[in-house]
């Protein structure tokens, strides 16, 4: 009975998209009139289902989502990263972009693969997501030339991203431990080794439009983050988003220190996600 219950609700989460996905498709006839009313208008159709998910987590399942640390002030333009554990961490970003009125400047630096999957990939598409394809010579022109449009924008925005890379497994765990151990950086038993490349390049890329970077960690209760369709289903009764504001003149903009200073925040990441695993494990917890 919960499974099928559970997979109920994962299509009430699905059918949305989908249903949106239709009709963005629909909406690229005004493409070619005006560019800036086909953005507006797909970042509506995002923001209902994106809208709609949190309302399902929250108030109808009663997951408990505890943000704390810095306020983020309306209309500030960041960088935005967290940890990766699950699908799952792009709602929760959701979630907590929708508490402060922000959904509708987020933009997402994601896989390249991405853009190939049904209704969530042809989304992304016309949301002016950046699509990566790890190599940074096929990357650059495309990247820079949304940088370029986000700088013209006058409204603020959030560049996401998730600098592991990848989401967060057993084995390419052991194999992210292994490169530290080999370049002599600090093990993290809960985080892999930041990919710095396109961090670096997001901020150093949207200088002039950004006023801040924001480390985001995503606490999921012990044992093991949860999959889509148990968040979904309202197995998941609290997560923790703990935040961290950072003003652009406080950290550096170098290629090599900006860099340096993106794995110190893993580091930094780690530490909270081993106090807080300690903490919720504890006896009489």
């Amino acid at each position: 009975m919960q499974k099928t219950l559970s997979y109920l609700w994962a299509l009430a989460a699905l059918i949305p998209l989908a249903t949106v996905n239709i009709f963005q498709m629909l909406s690229i006839i005004l493409y070619p009139f005006s560019r800036p009313l086909f953005f507006r208008v797909n970042i509506n159709f995002a923001i209902a289902v994106w809208s709609w998910w949190a309302i399902m987590i929250e108030r109808i399942h009663g997951t408990k989502i505890i943000v704390s640390g810095d306020d983020l002030p309306m209309g500030e333009s960041a960088v935005v990263f967290a940890n990766h554990q699950c699908q799952g961490d792009i709602v929760m970003l959701l979630a907590m972009a929708k508490r402060s009125g922000r959904m509708g400047i987020m933009r997402w630096m994601v896989k390249d693969e991405m853009r190939f999957v049904p209704f969530v990939g042809w989304g992304m598409l016309f949301l002016d997501f950046l699509f990566l394809k790890r190599d940074w010579a096929k990357d650059r022109e495309r990247i820079q030339a949304t940088f370029s449009r986000l700088r013209e924008r006058t409204a603020p925005v959030w560049l996401v991203l998730f600098p592991e890379g990848t989401r967060k497994t057993p084995a390419k765990h052991a194999a992210s431990m292994a490169h530290a151990r080999k370049a002599s950086l600090t093990e993290t038993p809960h985080v892999m080794i930041p990919r710095t490349k396109g961090f670096v390049a997001s901020v150093q890329g949207l200088l002039g439009k950004i006023e801040a970077v924001y480390r985001i960690v995503i606490i999921y209760p012990p044992p093991r983050a949860p999959s889509l369709l148990e968040l979904f289903s309202g197995q998941v009764r609290e997560v923790k988003i703990m935040v961290t504001r950072h003003l652009l003149p406080t950290i550096p903009l170098g290629e090599k220190d900006l860099s340096d200073w993106l794995v110190r925040e893993f580091v930094g990441i780690d530490a909270v996600l081993s106090r807080e695993t300690t903490t919720s494990t504890a006896p009489g917890r």
